[in-house]
């Protein structure tokens, strides 16, 4: 069997992304899957893409659909290979900071940023395939939306120094003793 590999190493955005492509190359699929593949798609909102390396970053304004299928021991989808009815289970190791939703049909699920910033937060995904456990994790970033308000925080009120709680006359005006600029009359 031959085997042309192109292994490409780019510099994009101050970000090394590496491309592989294998051609003439031909596998056989184990007959049970092994582990699940996790495919975070578009995060919903501002439509930046996330970095192709590392953990998928969301940001705290955002939420995106990830695709789940049973996979084999190196990460290949197995065809034909689906979940056992109602064995799937998505958990977010900081459920405050990021929610997770399984979709009825197993095949993918909702990550939803919830609430403030923070780093490595791990989601797990466990099922079945014909009576076999698989898992896989997932590690998101939640990182913050762009800059779109004023946020206005109020200190501890003081007191005045001075006449402090006696609010200023009203009823009888200061006495001008300029007598070439006299004020206007008291209406």
């Amino acid at each position: 069997m031959e085997v042309r590999e192109l292994l490409e190493a780019l510099v994009v955005d101050g970000q090394i992304r590496i491309r592989i492509d294998i051609y003439n190359h031909t596998v056989q699929p184990p007959t049970t899957a092994t582990t699940v593949i996790q495919t975070p798609g578009e995060p919903r909102s501002n439509g930046k893409e996330p970095p192709t390396m590392s953990d998928f970053v969301l940001q705290d304004d955002q939420e995106v659909i990830t695709a789940i299928a049973p996979g084999d021991v190196v990460g290949n989808p197995v065809p034909d290979a689906v979940f056992d009815a109602g064995s799937v289970t998505v958990t977010s190791a900081v459920p405050a900071v990021l929610a997770v939703e399984v979709s009825t049909d197993q095949t993918s699920y909702t990550a939803t940023a919830v609430g403030p910033e923070e780093t490595g937060v791990v989601v797990t995904v466990n099922g079945t395939v014909n009576g076999n456990p698989v898992t896989s994790t997932l590690t998101y970033d939640v990182t913050a939306s762009p800059i779109s308000t004023v946020i206005q925080t109020p200190g501890t009120p003081t007191t005045i120094p001075g006449d402090a709680g006696t609010p200023p006359s009203t009823t009888n005006p200061p006495v001008s003793t300029d007598t070439t600029n006299p004020p206007p009359p008291a209406s």
